[in-house]
């Protein structure tokens, strides 16, 4: 079995693609996803055996809202079996959901009062 190595430039960092002959990759860091594609798409690979991101650093890891764009778009003509992203995403994710989940919290009882308020004053008139 032969294996292909290719370091793509993305900044200050590369993309490693490791490309055995089965046609499946696995790729280390992503951040210039429209370089990866080409080179995915010129040798005509279709199965993302894995994918790693090291660490969060732009210049290896994509905005979340760009990872998930790629991997919907791959998802449509591929594959993707494992997809490894370091804790810290998870934790950065973990406090902006409770964020949002406190802000919805915020309306509700911003929404629930306005209502009250409007009945009040319609009752008075």
């Amino acid at each position: 079995m032969t294996c292909e190595l290719a370091f793509l430039p993305v900044g200050n960092a590369d993309s490693i693609v490791i490309h055995p002959d089965d046609g499946s990759v696995v790729i280390v860091d992503l951040h210039k996803i429209p370089i990866l594609l080409k080179w995915l798409q010129t040798k005509k690979v279709t199965n993302i055996s894995r994918i790693y991101i090291t660490h969060e650093h732009r210049d290896h890891f994509p905005s979340i809202e760009d990872l998930v764009t790629f991997l919907d778009n791959w998802l449509k003509r591929g594959k993707v079996s494992t997809l490894c992203l370091p804790y810290e995403v998870y934790k950065d994710a973990k406090k902006k959901l409770h964020l949002i989940e406190q802000l919805i919290k915020s309306l509700k009882m911003l929404y629930y009062a306005l209502e009250n308020g409007k009945r009040k004053i319609l009752s008075n008139l």
